[in-house]
Protein backbone atom coordinates (compact mmCIF):
# COMPACT_ATOMS: atom_id res chain seq x y z
CA UNK A 1 0.00 0.00 0.00
CA UNK A 2 1.64 3.57 -0.95
CA UNK A 3 0.70 6.80 0.40
CA UNK A 4 0.23 9.42 -1.57
CA UNK A 5 0.01 13.56 -0.77
CA UNK A 6 -2.68 15.39 -1.87
CA UNK A 7 -1.76 18.76 -3.41
CA UNK A 8 -4.17 21.53 -2.86
CA UNK A 9 -4.04 24.81 -5.53
CA UNK A 10 -3.01 27.81 -3.59
CA UNK A 11 -6.15 29.97 -3.91
CA UNK A 12 -5.89 32.91 -5.80
CA UNK A 13 -5.79 36.39 -5.02
CA UNK A 14 -9.42 37.64 -5.19
CA UNK A 15 -10.21 34.32 -3.25
CA UNK A 16 -8.05 35.16 -0.57
CA UNK A 17 -9.43 38.55 -0.50
CA UNK A 18 -12.89 37.52 0.27
CA UNK A 19 -11.50 35.26 2.72
CA UNK A 20 -9.77 37.77 5.05
CA UNK A 21 -13.11 39.49 4.86
CA UNK A 22 -15.04 36.74 5.84
CA UNK A 23 -13.09 36.61 8.65
CA UNK A 24 -13.11 40.69 9.78
CA UNK A 25 -16.97 39.76 9.51
CA UNK A 26 -17.13 36.95 11.41
CA UNK A 27 -14.57 38.51 14.43
CA UNK A 28 -16.90 41.62 14.06
CA UNK A 29 -20.15 39.34 14.38
CA UNK A 30 -18.47 37.72 17.28
CA UNK A 31 -17.22 40.83 19.15
CA UNK A 32 -20.64 42.34 18.88
CA UNK A 33 -22.40 39.13 20.09
CA UNK A 34 -20.12 39.02 23.14
CA UNK A 35 -20.36 42.59 24.31
CA UNK A 36 -24.44 42.34 23.66
CA UNK A 37 -24.73 39.27 25.99
CA UNK A 38 -22.53 41.02 28.56
CA UNK A 39 -25.01 42.88 30.60
CA UNK A 40 -22.53 44.74 32.64
CA UNK A 41 -21.54 46.18 29.48
CA UNK A 42 -24.29 46.25 27.53
CA UNK A 43 -27.00 47.52 30.31
CA UNK A 44 -24.57 50.64 31.12
CA UNK A 45 -23.15 51.41 28.25
CA UNK A 46 -26.74 52.07 26.53
CA UNK A 47 -28.60 52.27 29.74
CA UNK A 48 -26.87 55.05 31.10
CA UNK A 49 -27.58 57.77 28.44
CA UNK A 50 -30.57 56.63 28.03
CA UNK A 51 -31.37 56.99 31.55
CA UNK A 52 -29.88 60.74 31.69
CA UNK A 53 -31.92 61.69 28.76
CA UNK A 54 -35.30 60.18 30.20
CA UNK A 55 -34.25 61.96 33.83
CA UNK A 56 -33.27 65.50 33.06
CA UNK A 57 -34.21 65.86 29.20
CA UNK A 58 -37.91 64.91 29.22
CA UNK A 59 -38.04 66.73 32.45
CA UNK A 60 -36.88 69.73 30.62
CA UNK A 61 -38.59 69.25 27.31
CA UNK A 62 -40.24 72.67 27.45
CA UNK A 63 -37.62 74.97 29.07
CA UNK A 64 -35.90 77.19 27.39
CA UNK A 65 -32.50 79.43 27.86
CA UNK A 66 -32.72 82.38 25.67
CA UNK A 67 -32.77 80.72 22.37
CA UNK A 68 -31.88 77.22 23.11
CA UNK A 69 -34.77 74.10 23.44
CA UNK A 70 -32.99 72.39 26.47
CA UNK A 71 -34.28 68.74 25.68
CA UNK A 72 -32.10 69.37 22.07
CA UNK A 73 -29.49 70.95 23.92
CA UNK A 74 -29.29 67.54 25.89
CA UNK A 75 -29.73 65.24 23.38
CA UNK A 76 -26.83 66.59 21.85
CA UNK A 77 -24.69 66.39 24.86
CA UNK A 78 -26.25 62.59 25.89
CA UNK A 79 -25.79 61.79 22.38
CA UNK A 80 -21.71 62.55 22.92
CA UNK A 81 -21.57 60.98 25.83
CA UNK A 82 -23.15 57.49 24.43
CA UNK A 83 -20.78 57.76 21.74
CA UNK A 84 -18.00 58.17 23.94
CA UNK A 85 -19.00 55.13 25.95
CA UNK A 86 -18.47 52.15 23.66
CA UNK A 87 -14.94 52.80 22.39
CA UNK A 88 -13.80 53.69 25.68
CA UNK A 89 -14.73 50.58 26.69
CA UNK A 90 -12.83 48.99 23.78
CA UNK A 91 -10.03 50.52 23.67
CA UNK A 92 -9.81 49.24 28.19
CA UNK A 93 -10.14 45.29 26.31
CA UNK A 94 -7.72 46.07 23.71
CA UNK A 95 -5.35 46.76 25.99
CA UNK A 96 -2.25 44.50 26.56
CA UNK A 97 -2.38 44.12 30.17
CA UNK A 98 -6.18 42.83 30.17
CA UNK A 99 -5.45 40.35 27.03
CA UNK A 100 -2.07 38.68 27.42
CA UNK A 101 -3.58 35.41 27.34
CA UNK A 102 -5.82 36.26 24.67
CA UNK A 103 -3.39 37.63 22.27
CA UNK A 104 -1.32 34.72 22.91
CA UNK A 105 -3.50 32.32 21.35
CA UNK A 106 -4.71 34.69 18.51
CA UNK A 107 -0.89 34.88 17.53
CA UNK A 108 -1.41 30.57 17.10
CA UNK A 109 -4.30 31.06 14.86
CA UNK A 110 -4.28 32.06 11.22
CA UNK A 111 -6.65 34.95 12.00
CA UNK A 112 -5.07 38.12 10.65
CA UNK A 113 -3.68 40.43 13.45
CA UNK A 114 -6.08 43.91 12.69
CA UNK A 115 -9.20 41.63 12.62
CA UNK A 116 -9.50 42.67 16.37
CA UNK A 117 -9.09 45.42 16.20
CA UNK A 118 -11.31 46.08 13.35
CA UNK A 119 -13.83 44.20 15.38
CA UNK A 120 -13.35 46.33 18.36
CA UNK A 121 -13.89 49.37 16.09
CA UNK A 122 -16.46 48.35 14.01
CA UNK A 123 -18.54 47.06 17.30
CA UNK A 124 -17.97 50.35 19.12
CA UNK A 125 -19.65 52.12 16.13
CA UNK A 126 -22.11 49.73 16.17
CA UNK A 127 -23.10 50.43 20.02
CA UNK A 128 -22.85 54.12 19.29
CA UNK A 129 -25.36 53.88 16.15
CA UNK A 130 -27.38 52.14 18.84
CA UNK A 131 -27.24 54.52 21.39
CA UNK A 132 -27.76 57.33 18.81
CA UNK A 133 -30.84 55.93 17.56
CA UNK A 134 -32.52 55.18 20.63
CA UNK A 135 -32.05 59.19 22.30
CA UNK A 136 -33.31 60.27 18.76
CA UNK A 137 -36.50 58.39 19.28
CA UNK A 138 -37.06 58.80 22.85
CA UNK A 139 -36.52 62.98 22.07
CA UNK A 140 -38.53 63.21 19.09
CA UNK A 141 -41.50 60.57 21.36
CA UNK A 142 -41.36 62.38 24.85
CA UNK A 143 -39.00 65.07 24.70
CA UNK A 144 -40.69 67.44 22.51
CA UNK A 145 -37.54 67.87 20.36
CA UNK A 146 -38.59 68.61 16.42
CA UNK A 147 -36.03 69.34 14.42
CA UNK A 148 -36.54 69.40 10.10
CA UNK A 149 -36.05 66.55 8.50
CA UNK A 150 -32.70 67.15 7.08
CA UNK A 151 -31.49 68.01 10.76
CA UNK A 152 -32.03 65.02 12.50
CA UNK A 153 -28.94 63.14 10.28
CA UNK A 154 -26.97 66.10 10.55
CA UNK A 155 -27.77 65.84 14.39
CA UNK A 156 -26.90 62.01 14.25
CA UNK A 157 -23.72 62.34 12.37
Amino acid sequence: MTTSAIAHPLPAAATSYVHTLRIFRKETKYEFLKLMRTKSFSLSTIGFPVMFYVLFGIANRNATAGNIHIAKYMLGGYACFGLIAPPFSASVSASPGTRRRLARAQRASPMPAPAYLFAKCTTAIAFGLIIVSILTAIAATFGGVSLTPSSWPKCSA
